[in-house]
């Protein structure tokens, strides 16, 4: 995965720094999710998996989530 960047943003709106935003690993391994529930709302399933791979190209956390974890698809 080394190199590979992590784009934010549409086809008009690319986040500036993005190209200075490259995984920095090279396999992404990610812990493994456990479904308790198919009750569970499929954001929570996925929040820890998706910071991770945020987290290799850079970002803090995923920048689909809110600070206080609930889901926000970006350009919404």
């Amino acid at each position: 995965m080394r190199g590979y960047r992590l784009l934010v943003g549409d086809r008009d709106h690319m986040v500036h720094d993005a190209e200075k935003r490259l995984v920095d690993r090279d396999d992404l391994l990610i812990d493994p999710v456990l479904v308790e529930s198919l009750d569970q709302h499929p954001e929570l399933i996925v929040h820890s998996a998706m910071d991770h791979v945020w987290q290799a190209a850079g970002w803090p956390r995923s920048l689909h989530f809110t600070e206080d974890h609930k889901w926000r698809p970006r350009g919404r």
